[in-house]
């Protein structure tokens, strides 16, 4: 059996100066889709034939898209200017990938944060969404 040495990373943020690279490692390895977080920004670099890009949409039909880089959100740290938690939903079977977002009592967040010493840089970022 032979074998294979997969790279467990990337580029450390998948966004639009490092996407094309990721999109070429698993267009290389012959990955459909990879799923990953820590940029906060809820959404899908894409390739589709020769084209690639990036949607935001509420959901996303896979069965034309080659390869992708999915970020499901971030639950209290979006970079989106909305305050909600997001999340993803990735039905396999039918190759969609729903995107949503959640109301939390952010107020309640921010106290915690306050009595917990968190910078105030933190907690104005998650009071802006940015």
């Amino acid at each position: 059996m032979a074998h294979h040495k997969i790279k467990h990373f990337f580029n450390a943020y998948v966004y639009r100066l490092t996407y094309e690279e990721n999109l070429s490692y698993l267009a290389e390895h012959a990955i459909p889709i990879c799923i990953h977080g820590h940029t906060h920004i809820q959404g899908t670099y894409y390739l589709r034939g020769k084209r690639h890009g990036f949607e935001n949409t509420d959901e996303l039909r896979l069965d034309d898209i080659k390869h992708c880089l999915v970020c499901p959100g971030s639950v209290g740290q979006p970079r989106s200017g909305k305050t909600d938690a997001e999340f993803a939903i990735f039905d396999q079977q039918q190759e969609i990938i729903q995107f949503h977002r959640t109301n939390y009592d952010l107020e309640c967040i921010v106290k915690d944060m306050h009595h917990h010493g968190f910078p105030v840089q933190l907690i104005d970022r998650l009071r802006q969404g940015r």
